[in-house]
């Protein structure tokens, strides 16, 4: 149940680097692609251990619960989807956001964006503007962790009606 919405949070972050490395040419013109691709390395660790961490309580549940009833799998279910969207998709706004903030401070978002109050707040509609791509790329990423999300709750109905070699690669997946 956890391992699907995990793996597409990934791939959801190693798009938000890409991106991020696509859209801001300037920073990375005199780096060499080794160094880059040295970074997309340490960048896919490092987003690992952070998703294990923000997910642990997750995982830690889905651990110890071996074979849920079906209400106890319907709250598992409802539970793991609210849970990875409260979390998650903030972090996605962040990291998507970073792609435009970037380039004008010279630094990622902090809390201390929040503290801007009015100015932040007419700029952020401007940027939103200018930035539209970033929305879609943005609203694409979240529609394939829902889409994610949903074939993970229902992996299991999906399981009974196929045959064992079907099952057993399914597990894998």
């Amino acid at each position: 149940l956890v391992c699907i919405p995990l793996l597409a949070l990934l791939i959801i972050y190693t798009i938000c680097r890409f991106c991020f490395w696509i859209f801001n040419p300037a920073l990375f013109s005199s780096t060499p692609f080794v160094d880059i691709w040295h970074a997309f390395s340490l960048g896919f660790f490092y987003d690992s251990a952070i998703l294990i961490l923000l997910h642990a309580p997750l995982i830690l549940l889905m651990l110890f619960v071996i074979d849920p009833g079906p209400r106890l799998r319907t709250f598992l279910n409802r539970f793991t989807t609210i849970y990875i969207l409260i979390v998650d998709i903030p972090m996605m706004f962040v990291a998507f956001s970073d792609i435009a903030y970037f380039p004008f401070t010279g630094k990622r978002s902090t809390l201390a964006v929040a503290a801007f109050g009015g100015d932040m707040k007419q700029q952020l509609v401007q940027l939103s503007l200018q930035f539209w791509y970033l929305w879609v790329i943005g609203l694409a990423t979240l529609v394939f962790l829902i889409v994610a999300l949903r074939l993970a709750v229902f992996s299991k109905d999906f399981r009974k009606n196929m045959t064992w070699p079907k099952q057993l690669a399914s597990n894998f997946i």
